[in-house]
């Protein structure tokens, strides 16, 4: 029997950051659903923070850079272009 047909197929993460990851992304879920239906101007300012404040934890428990603070490595011009950089005499 195939192990992986015996597997839910919604497995759980384990690991504090993949549990912590899934669960600010349900958080980021539910806050967009409150942001839609919210009229009072200042609610919606509170949600929206609270947004820009989870949004960096899941970037950063994802293992996202911030824009333009990593430069590509050799191995993104080897796999873009299928070529390895000169890289001096050795």
């Amino acid at each position: 029997m195939n192990p992986s047909q015996d597997e839910p197929e919604t497995r759980r993460p384990t690991g504090y950051v993949p549990s912590r990851l899934m669960r600010v992304r349900s958080q980021l879920d539910r806050l967009d659903e409150l942001m839609l239906t919210e009229t009072d101007p200042q609610k919606l300012d509170h949600l929206a923070s609270t947004h820009a404040r989870l949004a960096e934890q899941e970037r950063i428990l994802d293992g996202r850079p911030l824009p333009g603070s990593r430069r590509p490595g050799t191995e993104r011009a080897e796999a873009l272009w299928g070529i390895v950089p000169y890289l001096g005499s050795n």
